[in-house]
């Protein structure tokens, strides 16, 4: 075990943390290093398993002010032994925009995980003086922080998977199979992993071929006008607002790994419901010849506002399922934020593999505001990791409306 008495924490802002890199390797590192773009061929990978390097990431959001905190590292003598990045964003909380960070690229070296290094990371990035958020976390971490009681769990909705082509019901299938496995015989074996493919491929066809009532999809330049004048105000106590510049792309379809668009379906109860898919691809383990093997996923992330039971909810899942094929994925992970949304999904058969895990820690915060923040019935959390919530930036500009 490593001493934790001798590992030095320090807290990074973006310029020292531009001078540190910068020392370390002249003439590598400028201001726009590892500032992140829309322009690669690959999407976001989930399911990634490294040791970290010796590199500190470097994403930190560029309008936020120069003596923000957007790195807490852990160091043995001159040696990085673990890190996090703290990107911070804004969050409308009773109609005012609220500065919080959330942690993203939290790593402590393997042979410095039992001394403590991990924890007290954690700790000075909850002392931060704002919300802290930790978002899509592993579910070794997940235990971790339900059992820490600076944490509030304030989103645990599930999300449901559809299979929108063969590989995607096959890996649902195995899903399933693994959930609930029989081990009677390799017959029955068998058999069991059959009806899992079938169940599966039925449940798509369910929610891709339903005879929808017809919805209009409204023209890109028109969309951000009517978000604008039907949604001026949040609708909850606790919300994430959207980043304009980024729904403006996903509107317009410009961006490859996000897309939006604002629907008006006959006889809703709502005039217009915005919907929301990200795209994703996750590393199912390695071929024969040690290449990654790729499953192409869409996230639902978000139905605006909210579907109820008797809402035409059919029509937007089978609307969102084409627009997830026509992006090349396999796969359709459909979040319920909403009870409505959840029983629709339940009744369709299909089966919920994971939930969300938002987390928040909310050391030094006015006891009005952490009331709100600490009860997960006044959030719309539409982000599921830390990529969303930093979309919702905080600059001298921030202001209280939906669209920053």
């Amino acid at each position: 075990l490593q001493d934790s008495q001798m590992i030095e924490y320090r807290l990074f802002t973006r310029p020292e943390l531009l001078k540190w890199r910068a020392d370390r390797e002249p003439g590598r590192l400028d201001d726009n290093d590892e500032a992140g773009n829309d322009q690669g061929l690959s999407a976001p990978r989930i399911g990634v398993q490294a040791e970290p390097s010796r590199e500190v990431s470097l994403q930190y959001n560029h309008e936020v002010d120069d003596d923000a905190i957007c790195a807490i590292c852990a160091f043995d003598g001159e040696r990085l032994v673990g890190r996090i990045s703290i990107l911070h964003f804004g969050l409308i909380v009773n109609d005012r925009c609220l500065r919080c960070c959330v942690g993203s690229n939290f790593m402590v070296l393997k042979d410095y995980r039992n001394s403590a290094v991990g924890l007290s990371i954690l700790l000075k990035a909850m002392n931060l003086g704002m919300p802290y958020i930790e978002a899509s976390v592993s579910g070794q971490m997940r235990g971790i922080l339900e059992k820490m009681k600076q944490f509030y769990h304030v989103d645990s909705s599930p999300i449901f998977q559809v299979g929108l082509d063969s590989s995607g019901i096959v890996q649902i299938a195995t899903w399933d199979f693994y959930k609930n496995p029989n081990n009677a015989n390799i017959l029955s074996e068998q058999v069991n992993k059959l009806r899992a493919i079938a169940g599966n491929w039925f449940n798509s066809r369910k929610v891709s071929r339903f005879r929808s009532i017809g919805y209009e999809v409204i023209k890109p330049e028109d969309a951000i006008r009517i978000l604008a004048e039907e949604y001026p105000v949040a609708r909850f106590p606790v919300q994430l607002p959207w980043n304009r510049k980024l729904l403006e792309r996903g509107l317009s379809g410009k961006s490859q790994d996000y897309g939006a668009w604002l629907l008006r379906i006959p006889d809703d109860s709502e005039r217009y419901r915005l919907v929301s898919l990200y795209r994703r691809d996750r590393v199912l383990g390695q071929d024969k010849k040690g290449n990654p093997r790729i499953l192409r996923e869409a996230h639902l992330s978000e139905i605006y506002p909210p579907v109820r039971a008797d809402d035409p909810v059919r029509a937007l899942l089978e609307f969102a399922s084409h627009k997830a094929r026509e992006a090349g994925a396999s796969l359709l992970h459909i979040h319920a934020l909403s009870p409505g949304l959840e029983s629709v999904c339940r009744n369709l058969g299909l089966n919920s593999h994971n939930s969300k895990a938002v987390f928040v820690s909310l050391q030094s915060i006015d006891p009005d505001i952490k009331a709100t923040l600490a009860d997960p019935d006044k959030w719309w959390c539409r982000a599921f990791n830390e990529d969303q919530f930093e979309e919702s930036i905080v600059s001298a500009k921030a202001t209280d409306s939906l669209l920053s």
